[in-house]
């Protein structure tokens, strides 16, 4: 199946409101019978949606902090392999 660009730039832009957009979409979904009853929205996986999120988020915190650390080690190293053979001209080292 191929997916035209205009379906895709409207999808990227759900996506980018959709956590905002669950919640009140299930509460809604729940306290309104007409709109349940027109299946627009499935509460159950909103529902499964968040709990998803809700389970990752850790994870996914852990190991934004993790790749941060380990491209500041090694920016530090690659510094300090520059900064050791880097002397200017008097021949004195650079702190």
């Amino acid at each position: 199946m191929v997916i035209s660009p205009a379906r895709r730039i409207t999808g990227a832009r759900i996506v980018r409101f959709a956590e905002q957009m669950v919640v009140p979409m299930i509460a809604a979904s729940d306290n309104y019978p007409p709109l349940r009853q027109k299946n627009l929205f499935d509460a159950d996986a909103g529902r499964l949606a968040l709990a998803l999120r809700d389970a990752l988020r850790p994870i996914a915190l852990r190991l934004a902090a993790l790749t941060g650390a380990l491209s500041y080690t090694i920016d530090v190293r690659l510094e300090a392999a520059v900064r050791s053979r880097f002397r200017p001209a008097s021949g004195r080292r650079v702190t």
